[in-house]
């Protein structure tokens, strides 16, 4: 779920935070046509973005990019989680949650990592 990461890195690569939102939108968007056509990826990588913004709306550091990857991965695999059992389209217990997050965890956990020692946050 490197998709995720990059919505953090890509906040920092665009100017203009209004067109942030837009490509967020547009990413989730194609992120539902490519996998689960459900288009609650849109939804939730709006959301995500409105809040990687407000988060980063003011001074930026290294603790502050982690402590919002580690909330933006709970809140998107939670979200999911609940989507899916309440819809009930799959067997789909909280092990598999708990797994499938902590996986997700670290390696995207890795790579924002990789982001903040090559210090391209700190040009914006």
């Amino acid at each position: 779920m490197f998709t995720l990461s990059s919505l953090i890195i890509l906040y920092f690569l665009i100017k203009n935070k209004n067109n942030y939102l837009i490509l967020s939108i547009i990413l989730g968007f194609i992120y539902d046509l490519i996998y689960s056509s459900t288009f609650i990826n849109t939804v939730l990588f709006f959301i995500i973005s409105l809040i990687i913004k407000n988060i980063f709306n003011k001074n930026i550091s290294i603790i502050k990019i982690l402590f919002t990857f580690l909330i933006i991965i709970f809140i998107y695999d939670l979200s999911l989680f609940l989507y899916v059992v309440i819809v009930n389209k799959y067997s789909y217990s909280l092990n598999i949650f708990l797994n499938k997050y902590l996986s997700s965890l670290i390696i995207n956990f890795i790579y924002i990592i990789i982001f903040c020692r090559k210090k391209y946050y700190k040009k914006y």
